[in-house]
């Protein structure tokens, strides 16, 4: 009764999916530069406030005035809209520099991929091997 109805659905997702995968291409590019755009942001308030620290030091400037240029230099990590707001975050993530000195147990086997090649296609691979189990059905 519902077969229709889902394949209508999967017909739609079908037909959107083109416009899903350029919105989050669009959407990760927009972000790239928009990370990238505040890195040099940073970096330039950096240089410009070490220059501030400097003219302190050499009794340019009092620390009142320096600690208020300062502040107005720091880059703000939170952009504030009508339409709503955009944080700039420091995550912790990894990247893999070498994935043969990775220890086994943080190895996952893709045991759908392995059946099928080794029971529906026949391919032998080593460690594997082809057994029979007697199970119930209802």
């Amino acid at each position: 009764m519902t077969d229709g109805l889902n394949q209508s659905l999967k017909n739609i997702r079908a037909f959107f999916k083109p416009y899903e995968t350029s919105l989050e291409l669009a959407k990760e590019r927009v972000s790239n530069c928009l990370v990238q755009y505040h890195i040099e942001q940073e970096k330039k308030a950096e240089k410009q406030i070490a220059k501030v620290e400097q003219r302190t030091q050499e009794g340019k400037i009092t620390f009142d005035e320096a600690d208020e240029k300062i502040k107005s230099l720091e880059v703000d990590n939170r952009i504030e809209t009508k339409e709503g707001a955009l944080t700039f975050k420091i995550i912790k993530d990894i990247e893999i520099e070498d994935e043969s000195q990775i220890p086994r147990e943080f190895f996952e086997i893709n045991m759908v991929a392995l059946r099928r090649a080794v029971i529906t296609g026949g391919r032998a691979v080593p460690g594997v091997k082809i057994v029979e189990k007697k199970i119930t059905s209802l």
